[in-house]
């Protein structure tokens, strides 16, 4: 059986959809060499109306992605910046082609990219992810037939799982020498409150309403891992500082730091590892404090 329609190009079956409105649709990828196997697709694909108005170049369907994302409330600031970077990053290397035109060997050859240019395998990882939930996109709302990710292993990502923590000698030397009081925000909400670093530099006033409660909630430019609200109890230390330190708008960390052009609207962690550096701990990060605070 013959599918008006079905073009072989380059080894690999192609569909083009039928006029409508006096309009041509895209070709449209079967994703396959196999001739019985395209028509089986092309057949299906007629019986679907939504697949008939193709998947455009990648750039404007990124673009669409990102903004569907955005007014459904899924992203914060960072995490806009840090896909939208992602996948331009992709349409650049794939050269912004049709998103029906993407296969297992773009993403193969682009993965191939990323670790020779000398990137992590877990950045490597996390890239791939959001690319898939692109394209899982264009699979869900029926402008692809097929997500090249079908037939692509992503790569898992990997947490570190790090052991590495303060002794409570360690905790109190780098507390009692700091003399920043920037930094001293940071060892004090690490070590008593375990909070990641985005929570240090977001932590808003309100958090802080009820005596002994920190409560990371969501803010206008914040939302918490896993969309969950956290209640930490804290005790008189971390009071006695808080006490000291005051409530500040609009952030509790230098807020007269306003965002740019950066994810981060500050980020602590030159000063933090210059300091820590200095009193002989340079293996300490921010997320060392939340491991000590777990202990």
């Amino acid at each position: 059986m013959d599918i008006p329609g079905v073009t072989k190009i380059r080894d690999t079956y192609y569909y083009r959809p039928p006029q409508v409105d006096g309009a041509r649709p895209r070709r449209v990828s079967l994703r396959t060499k196999s001739l019985t196997e395209a028509i089986s697709r092309a057949a299906e694909l007629q019986r679907t109306t939504g697949i008939a108005k193709s998947a455009g170049r990648l750039e404007g369907e990124v673009e669409r992605y990102v903004t569907r994302r955005v007014d459904a409330g899924d992203y914060t600031r960072r995490t806009r910046q840090a896909t939208e970077s992602t996948l331009a990053s992709f349409v650049k290397f794939s050269g912004n082609v049709l998103a029906s035109a993407v296969t297992r060997e773009t993403l193969e050859a682009w993965q191939v990219a990323m670790v020779a240019d000398g990137k992590s395998s877990s950045t490597v990882a996390t890239y791939l992810r959001r690319v898939q939930g692109f394209f899982s996109d264009l699979k869900r709302r029926e402008v692809i037939v097929e997500s090249p990710f079908a037939r692509f292993r992503c790569p898992r990502i990997k947490s570190a799982h790090s052991v590495q923590f303060c002794t409570r000698e360690q905790r109190d030397q780098l507390v009692a020498n700091c003399v920043r009081e920037d930094l001293l925000w940071v060892f004090m909400c690490g070590f008593y409150l375990g909070l990641r670093r985005l929570e240090m530099i977001e932590a808003t006033p309100h958090w802080f309403r009820t005596p002994g409660v920190c409560e990371v909630s969501q803010t206008a430019t914040f939302l918490p891992k896993d969309k969950e609200r956290r209640v930490i109890h804290y005790g008189t230390t971390f009071a006695q500082f808080l006490s000291k330190y005051g409530l500040r708008e609009p952030f509790m960390l230098r807020p007269d730091v306003d965002f740019g052009h950066a994810i981060y609207r500050y980020d602590p962690r030159r000063p933090f590892n210059n300091y820590v550096e200095e009193q002989g701990l340079a293996w300490v990060r921010t997320h060392t404090l939340r491991h000590t605070f777990a202990t």
